[in-house]
């Protein structure tokens, strides 16, 4: 009972100096976009691919966590696509879902009600971002 006790009055003093002491965020801090999204680990755990914002889309990094001090991260940005989803393949393939939004006709906003269609891709790159292959456009 003196543990749920002194649990609850450590919680109370934290939270009133947590809210006393902080000044308050801006609203503007609210409506950023992370700078990072979806992080996905190789299957054997050497890469980490994350979804990066950029310029109102999304760029692919492949950082390689062995030789992290030492090595660039690779970059993948397929400009003006954005990449909406990363799968790995195996330990050194990846597969990037990319989408690209055109505007559409007013035929088209007539039936999908959204005014925007888009365009997607499946790639398969190295995590090097070399030798690519599109499965699906």
């Amino acid at each position: 009972m003196q543990r749920l006790i002194f649990g609850y009055t450590a919680g109370l003093i934290l939270f009133w100096t947590m809210n006393v002491f902080s000044a308050p965020l801006p609203v503007e801090v609210f409506a950023e976009l992370p700078p990072f999204d979806g992080p996905v680990l190789s299957p054997d755990g050497r890469y980490l691919a994350v979804k990066a914002h950029r310029d109102d889309r999304y760029a692919v990094i492949i950082y390689d966590l062995d030789n992290i001090n030492t090595n660039e991260p690779v970059i993948i940005d397929s400009d003006p696509w954005s990449a909406t989803d990363l799968q790995w393949a195996n330990n050194n393939r990846i597969l990037i879902t990319l989408k690209h939004y055109i505007q559409s006709s007013r035929e088209n906003w007539e039936r999908n009600y959204s005014g925007v269609t888009y365009a997607e891709q499946l790639i398969a790159y190295d995590v090097d971002g070399s030798n690519s292959l599109v499965f699906k456009s």
